[in-house]
């Protein structure tokens, strides 16, 4: 046979701490990503692979007097900056900080704009995005489902859903029902 040349890198373990990251195992954060919701991808890789990941994705040691959270926040700033400018990274670390740290809601919250007769919130979930009417059911009877900052917690009974209503779906999606 010819000679052959083979070259191996390690892999990017994903955001779930566990598998390579990859679309398929929705553990990735894509290159396109916009810049808050890649910083807030980048804050939730578990600490333990923060020394990897400025391995692999920058050209500089992790530093070894930071707490994981500041070196999360550091490695988010660096990648968000690089990929789209320091007023990016400011703008999505101020974002962050606001909405997890002092529990405020985002500013610029998307609106899902519903017929007047849809107040099913299993229907009103799935069309903002969850994949399944049985997964929209799982995350509600979990508590990760709000309205107006209180917690849904039952399927069957009936919302009334205002128009103006702020609907959260986990801790970093949040969308404005409009009628």
């Amino acid at each position: 046979m010819e000679e052959q040349d083979i070259m191996t890198m390690p892999l990017l373990v994903g955001t779930d701490g566990v598998r390579k990251m990859s679309k398929s195992f929705g553990n990735y954060i894509a290159l396109n990503d916009a810049p808050r919701d890649m910083f807030g991808k980048i804050m939730s890789v578990p600490d333990a692979l923060m020394p990897n990941y400025f391995n692999l994705l920058t050209d500089r040691e992790m530093p070894k007097d930071m707490t994981p959270r500041d070196a999360k926040a550091l490695l988010a700033r660096i990648i968000v900056a690089w990929l789209y400018s320091d007023e990016n990274a400011d703008a999505a670390e101020q974002a962050f900080t606001a909405q997890f740290s002092k529990k405020e809601m985002p500013q610029d919250i998307p609106e899902l704009k519903i017929e007047e007769s849809e107040t099913d919130i299993v229907t009103i979930l799935v069309a903002v995005g969850i994949q399944s009417k049985a997964e929209a059911r799982r995350l509600i009877e979990q508590g990760g489902v709000k309205i107006n900052g209180t917690t849904i917690m039952q399927t069957q009974v009936p919302f009334t859903i205002q128009n103006g209503d702020i609907l959260q779906i986990g801790k970093m999606k949040f969308i404005k029902i409009i009628k």
